[in-house]
């Protein structure tokens, strides 16, 4: 397992993304951070799939409580709608 602060966690996701990735918002949460990002080269190579190109990121910690100092969790997802964020960090 790896800790990383939020700011390492960031750069970290978005070396996943395409060059052309947008936020499209970032809203911290008690249990993490979730962040959504649109590209549309992202939306090309994903087709159908995902025709909107978007990306959500979600930051989490150990502890239940969400730590800027210590991620320890990377989730990229693909799959979600824009403006899909998850305030309950599941």
């Amino acid at each position: 397992m790896f800790h990383v602060t939020a700011g390492g966690a960031f750069q970290i996701a978005l070396s996943e993304l395409p060059a052309d990735a947008t936020n499209v918002y970032d809203h911290p949460h008690a249990g993490c951070r979730s962040l959504q990002y649109r590209s549309p080269r992202l939306a090309d190579q994903l087709g159908a799939d995902d025709r909107d190109g978007l990306a959500d990121i979600k930051f989490q910690s150990d502890a239940a409580a969400y730590n800027t100092a210590s991620v320890s969790l990377i989730v990229i997802d693909v799959l979600d709608k824009l403006g899909a964020d998850t305030s309950a960090c599941a």
